[in-house]
């Protein structure tokens, strides 16, 4: 059974899902269940204490199906969320500043691990071949986070300016 079936088993029909669904998190555990291979294993290893919590993955884990089997069958795309008590698929208002958030969130943490590339790693224990490497990721990341900061500044004084920001499209 494909994960669309296996999702649509639990009441979770990724061809009808519209914004602001939101399914309890005892549904998306459901799914879990049935997506996952062997997880009853992993359940019993964590009520053994030899692992952590697999459930604690439930909801992301179904998320990735949810978005993948929309995009296999073409559908538009959603924003889904886990605020933890289950998955909601976030209306237009309300994946604006989400996703606004997460964008940021994203650039935060590339600024901090790319610093660490220059502060964290003492390249005298590295081999040569392993210092070329942090070398060529050293390079990389500060050029990505330059040209990061330079787009930000820019875009602040465009902003100050009132000028329009240019058009993003992904084609």
């Amino acid at each position: 059974m494909d994960d669309i079936q296996k999702l649509r088993s639990v009441g979770i029909n990724v061809t009808t899902m519209q914004k602001g669904d939101f399914y309890p998190r005892e549904q998306v555990e459901e799914a879990f269940l049935i997506l996952v291979p062997g997880v009853d294993a992993q359940i019993a290893a964590y009520e053994r204490g030899e692992r952590g919590d697999p459930m604690s993955f439930a909801c992301q884990k179904v998320i990735t199906a949810i978005e993948h089997a929309r995009k296999e069958l073409g559908l538009p795309g959603l924003v889904l969320r886990a605020p933890g008590k289950g998955i909601k698929v976030l209306t237009d208002a309300e994946a604006v500043p989400y996703l606004n958030a997460q964008a940021n969130a994203g650039l935060r943490k590339h600024k901090n691990k790319a610093a660490q590339l220059f502060t964290h790693v003492d390249a005298t224990q590295l081999t040569e071949k392993d210092k070329k490497q942090l070398e060529a990721d050293q390079r990389r990341h500060a050029f990505i986070a330059a040209a990061v900061q330079g787009s930000r500044t820019q875009a602040l004084k465009m902003q100050r300016k009132g000028l329009q920001l240019p058009d993003y499209t992904d084609s």
